[in-house]
């Protein structure tokens, strides 16, 4: 792969994974559609908080890697993680990681790099996108001498920090993936996101546990871990509203454009999830405007109604995980 060809397109979709994956495939020839590529990784339905996390602005970098290795299979992508997801757990906080990462990983990254693959790293880049997924593409630069391409960036980045997660991305079909692969990795993803079967290291039940932390970060009680991080609260219960409202609204625009990869029969729920979807995108609009809901952090009448748009949105997605039962199982294509 040409890996000069990669760059990053800039814009209002925030799952830097996403952006990442659909860079390699762009660059490999291949046509390949946003709301495809977050449907297939699972992103369009999760929702997830981090427990030694109390900031919910950051909760959203965690566990997005989940189910890439289904999404790649189903995308035409061969990847190899570097070390399995749940080893990433604490890496950020072990003193011996640097060496091991010097010792071990960096010559596999050379190596794919000087064969032209690139390697998506999680972590590791520069302000704001610390927690942020990106692709590196050339060995040289500043801080841990290698370089790369992330999401919104339209300049090259060094990476400047250990990165926790790597996937060395070897190979990319040469044919477009077809609706199918891609509606079956975005059902079974639904699935495991529905029942709790996500990732070790996130809670990220879809309207349990998440969205009882977030309601009570709105009541302030608990807001204090992320005040003496020196963050906004306004600003932090924007960032998780408009991941999950741009999550939501994506997930709507994938089922509609791929109810015809179900039987007829099950066309009605594939079009009740959708409007479910995008009912959850206007309980959120509020939140994701950030004057907005500065002004309403300033009283409890608008701490309130924030909660309660919270508590509306938590029963969308607790309508759309009800619905996601009544559709055929993952494998199931046709009415046979």
């Amino acid at each position: 792969m040409n890996l000069t060809a990669l760059t990053q397109s800039e814009g209002p979709r925030r799952e830097s994974l996403t952006q990442a994956l659909l860079a390699v495939l762009r660059a490999g020839g291949r046509s390949a559609v946003y709301d495809d590529v977050n449907a297939a990784l699972g992103l369009s339905f999760i929702i997830t908080s981090v427990q030694d996390d109390p900031c919910p602005g950051n909760w959203s970098c965690y566990g997005r890697d989940f189910n890439l290795a289904s999404a790649a299979k189903a995308l035409g992508l061969r990847i190899r993680d570097l070390h399995p997801p749940d080893v990433s757990i604490g890496l950020d906080r072990a003193p011996e990681y640097e060496q091991h990462f010097d010792a071990s990983y960096r010559p596999l990254i050379e190596r794919a790099l000087e064969h032209g693959q690139p390697v998506i790293a999680w972590c590791g880049w520069p302000a704001p996108n610390e927690q942020s997924w990106g692709l590196l593409t050339s060995i040289g630069g500043a801080g841990l001498g290698y370089s790369g391409v992330m999401a919104g960036a339209a300049q090259p980045a060094s990476l400047v920090g250990l990165p926790i997660q790597l996937y060395v991305v070897e190979d990319v079909d040469a044919a477009d993936p077809t609706p199918s692969p891609v509606w079956e990795a975005a059902r079974a993803a639904l699935a495991r996101v529905a029942s709790g079967d996500v990732d070790p290291r996130v809670r990220s039940r879809v309207f349990s546990d998440t969205y009882e932390r977030w309601g009570y970060f709105i009541r302030s009680q608990y807001a204090h871990g992320c005040q003496r991080r020196g963050h906004s609260i306004a600003a932090c219960h924007h960032r998780l509203a408009t991941t999950v409202a741009d999550a939501r609204r994506s997930a709507a625009e994938f089922l509609r454009a791929r109810r015809d990869c179900v039987p007829p029969r099950f066309r009605p729920q594939i079009d009740g999830l959708a409007t479910s979807y995008s009912n959850l995108v206007l309980q959120l609009a509020d939140s994701c405007a950030l004057d907005r809901v500065s002004r309403m952090v300033g009283s409890l009448e608008g701490l309130a109604t924030l909660r309660n748009q919270v508590q509306a949105a938590a029963g969308f997605d607790r309508s759309a995980w009800k619905l996601q039962r009544e559709l055929p199982p993952p494998g199931l294509s046709d009415d046979g």
